[in-house]
């Protein structure tokens, strides 16, 4: 199980499409994740996040809340900006937008 949070829909549409032959889960936001069961949490292997959500949410955020249930999850970063090397030890991955298919297939296959 993978589990993706990104709040334009837009971006949920197409990693939804491309992940059509993979468990996942999207939620739009920390409050969509939140309302998951933890279970769906402590199942899955990875959570691929967007760096900034709405309302002031952070993938930094969205990363505590995940390990404080699940701490061997895999935290992927999602941004458009290239990666800052700040976040290298607090993430297991970085996806940059706009990414092809077999960027996320090949993340996807990493940790599923």
């Amino acid at each position: 199980m993978i589990i993706i949070v990104e709040d334009e829909e837009m971006i949920v549409d197409v990693v939804n499409h491309f992940m059509e032959d993979i468990e996942h889960i999207a939620a739009q936001s920390l409050e969509e994740l939140i309302e998951l069961p933890e279970d769906t949490i402590k199942k899955a292997v990875c959570i691929i996040t967007d760096m900034n959500l709405k309302q002031g949410v952070s993938a930094y955020n969205v990363r505590n809340y995940v390990k404080g249930i699940n701490p061997d999850i895999k935290v992927i970063l999602m941004s458009g900006t290239p990666q800052d090397p700040s976040t290298g030890n607090l993430f297991e991955g970085y996806l940059q937008k706009p990414f092809r298919r077999d960027d996320l297939l090949k993340i996807c296959d990493k940790y599923k």
